[in-house]
C-alpha cells in the first residue's frame, strides 16, 4: 500500500488535462452544479454511447470538493482498495500468502494503471475495475461456504459496475470461469459443485433494466449502442482488426515501456500486423494448454486477460480514435500478476525476479504519472521522441492550442505545431471520417487565430484577413463552433458588433457549454 501510494501520489497534485477539460470543467452536470443530470445524461452526451452515472456522480462530488486534487485523491483511493481487494481475491485463489502479496504488488503498480489512477477522465476505469475484483471475491467466498449460484451481493456489484463503465459486462463470463475452472477449499474439482447454466440468469436481474434505463436515456431502442465515432471496416477485415486491436494491447500489457494516452493505430494491413494477431492467438493457446494440463490459475489469469480486452475490440468500428489505451488494461493486469505468480512458484529466484519486477514497474509507473501533471506536459509525454513526420495529428493541434492560450500567445510556435498538424491530419483513420473532418477544422480555426494575433501585433491591423479564414470554414463545416467565435472576434474588431453578436450565439446554440464563446459575449456587452 505504502509502494503503491509512493507511485502514484504524484497524481493528487495534476490538473484537469485533454478529455478532463471538456468532461469536467466545461461539464454543466458537473462543474455547474446539476448533480440530478448525471442519473438521466450520457456521460460525454447524447452522441456517444457512454452512460455512467455513478462516475459522473463521483466527478461531480470530487470537482465540488477540491477540483482536479479531489478527483485525483477518489481515484487513487479506489485503486488503494482495489489493491486490497486484489490481494484478498489472490489469496482466494493461491492460498498462499506470499503468492497473494506478490499479484497485489503487481497489479499496484504497473504501469498501465497510470493512465486509470493519473487521469481524472478515467475515473471510471478504476471505479469499474474496482466492482469487477468485488464481485470476483465475493463469489469465491461464498463459493467457499458451501453456496452455489450467483448471490445478490455479487449483482450489486455487477450492477454498481455497469453504472461506472460498459465493461462491468465481463463480470458473467469471468464467474463462469471461476466455476468451471476454479476449486474450491470444500471440493477437489470445480466440477463437482459447479451450479446450473440457469443460475447465470439472475444477471438478467439487472442487465435488463440497465438496459431499459440506457433506452429512456439514449431515446431509441438501440439504448445508444449505435452511436459514437464509426470506422469503415469491411467485413471481410472486422475480425482481422479485431486480432490485430487485442494483440496491440496485450503487447502494451506485457511490454508496458512506454504507458500512452493517444496511440497512433494505423488500419492498413502488414507483416507487422500478423504479428499482433499471432500474439494474440499465442495467447489463447497457452490458456487452452494451461487449462488442459490443470494449471488453472494460469488459465483463469488468462481468461481475466482475454475478456476484457476482446469486449473492447469486439466492434473495431466503434473502437474510437485510440483503441489502443493503457486504461482499458484495468482488469487485465490482475490476470497477468496471477498468472506471472502461479508461473514461477515460491522459490527464492522466483520471488527476487517478481520483486525486481514490481520495482520496474513502480518506476517507470512513477514516472508515467506525473504526464498529467499539466497540458503540457501530457502533449509532450504523447509526442514522446516520435518524429514530426509520423506524428499524431491531435497532439500536434493540441501543442498549438496550448501555445495561442498562453499569455502572450505564442504565435509563431503555435503555427509551428499547427502546420504540422495540417499535413498529418489527413492519414487519421480511427474516430470515423466525421472525427477527422472535425479535427481538420479545428486546425484550420487555430491557423486563423495565428492570424489573427498576427494582425493584433501589426501597427494597421486587417482583421479582413483572418476574418476571411473563419469563413472559409464555416462555409465548409458551419456548425463549427469555434470558428464562429472567431468569426466574431474580428467583426467585433472592425466595429460591428451585432454580427459578432450574431455568431457568438451561434456558437452557444451549437455548444452551450462553450466558456469562451460565453466569455466573449459577456465582453461584447460589457457585463
Amino acid at each position: 500500500m505504502a509502494l503503491v501510494s509512493a507511485t502514484f501520489g504524484r497524481a493528487l497534485f495534476g490538473a484537469y488535462v485533454y478529455d478532463d477539460l471538456t468532461l469536467i470543467a466545461g461539464n454543466p452536470v458537473i462543474a455547474g452544479g446539476e448533480w440530478w443530470q448525471a442519473v438521466v445524461q450520457p456521460l460525454w452526451g447524447p452522441a456517444f454511447p457512454h452512460w455512467r452515472p455513478l462516475t459522473q456522480v463521483l466527478l461531480a462530488v470530487g470537482h465540488a470538493l477540491g477540483g482536479a486534487t479531489f478527483v485525483h485523491a477518489l481515484a487513487l483511493a479506489a485503486h488503494l482498495l482495489a489493491v486490497l481487494v486484489a490481494h484478498r481475491l489472490a489469496n482466494r485463489l493461491t492460498s498462499n500468502s506470499v503468492a497473494a502479496f506478490c499479484v497485489a504488488l503487481l497489479f499496484g503498480v504497473h504501469p498501465a494503471q497510470a493512465e486509470s489512477v493519473a487521469w481524472c477522465a478515467a475515473l471510471n476505469d478504476v471505479l469499474c475495475g474496482l466492482c469487477v475484483l468485488l464481485a470476483l471475491n465475493r463469489h469465491l467466498e461464498e463459493r467457499g461456504r458451501g453456496r452455489a449460484g450467483v448471490s445478490w451481493r455479487v449483482l450489486a456489484w455487477f450492477a454498481l459496475g455497469l453504472m461506472a463503465k460498459e465493461t462491468a459486462l465481463v463480470i458473467p463470463g469471468l464467474l463462469f470461469a471461476i466455476d468451471r475452472w476454479v476449486p474450491s477449499p470444500r471440493q477437489t474439482s470445480p466440477r463437482q459443485t459447479s451450479p446450473r447454466w440457469s443460475s447465470y440468469l439472475a444477471f438478467l436481474l439487472v442487465l435488463l433494466p440497465w438496459l431499459a434505463a440506457r433506452v429512456l436515456v439514449f431515446g431509441d431502442w438501440h439504448a445508444g449502442f449505435n452511436r459514437g465515432p464509426i470506422l469503415s471496416v469491411a467485413a471481410r477485415d472486422a475480425g482481422r482488426l479485431a486480432f490485430t486491436l487485442a494483440g496491440r494491447l496485450l503487447a502494451v500489457l506485457l511490454w508496458p515501456l512506454e504507458p500512452k494516452a493517444m496511440r497512433l493505430t494505423p488500419v492498413e494491413f502488414s507483416v507487422f500486423h500478423y504479428a499482433f494477431v499471432g500474439l494474440t492467438l499465442a495467447t489463447i493457446s497457452v490458456v487452452v494448454l494451461a487449462r488442459q494440463r490443470g494449471a488453472w490459475r494460469v488459465a483463469f489469469g488468462g481468461v481475466a486477460i482475454l475478456l476484457p480486452i476482446f469486449l473492447v475490440v469486439s466492434a473495431p468500428s466503434k473502437a474510437g480514435e485510440y483503441p489502443i489505451a493503457d486504461r482499458y488494461l484495468y482488469v487485465p493486469v490482475f490476470g497477468l500478476a496471477l498468472a506471472l505468480a502461479s508461473l514461477l512458484r515460491w522459490r527464492r529466484a522466483g520471488l527476487a525476479a517478481l520483486l525486481l519486477l514490481a520495482a520496474f514497474y513502480a518506476g517507470r509507473a512513477f514516472v508515467a504519472a506525473g504526464s498529467w501533471a499539466s497540458p503540457i506536459t501530457f502533449a509532450h509525454a504523447q509526442l514522446g521522441a516520435t518524429d514530426l513526420a509520423k506524428a499524431d495529428a491531435r497532439v500536434l493541434y493540441m501543442l498549438g492550442q496550448i501555445e495561442l492560450e498562453a499569455q502572450p500567445p505564442g504565435v509563431k510556435a503555435a503555427k509551428f505545431w499547427l502546420a504540422h498538424a495540417a499535413e498529418r491530419v489527413v492519414e487519421r483513420r480511427f474516430g470515423g471520417e466525421d472525427g477527422r473532418v472535425r479535427l481538420q477544422a479545428d486546425i484550420e480555426a487555430g491557423l486563423a487565430w495565428c492570424a489573427f494575433f498576427a494582425e493584433a501585433e501589426s501597427a494597421q491591423p486587417d482583421w479582413r484577413r483572418p476574418g476571411a479564414m473563419f469563413e472559409t470554414i464555416l462555409r465548409a463545416h458551419e456548425v463549427h463552433a469555434p470558428a464562429h467565435v472567431g468569426l466574431a472576434a474580428c467583426l467585433a474588431s472592425l466595429g460591428l458588433r451585432a454580427d459578432a453578436e450574431r455568431h457568438l450565439l451561434r456558437a452557444l446554440e451549437l455548444e452551450p457549454n462553450f466558456a469562451a464563446a460565453r466569455h466573449n459575449l459577456a465582453l461584447l456587452r460589457g457585463r
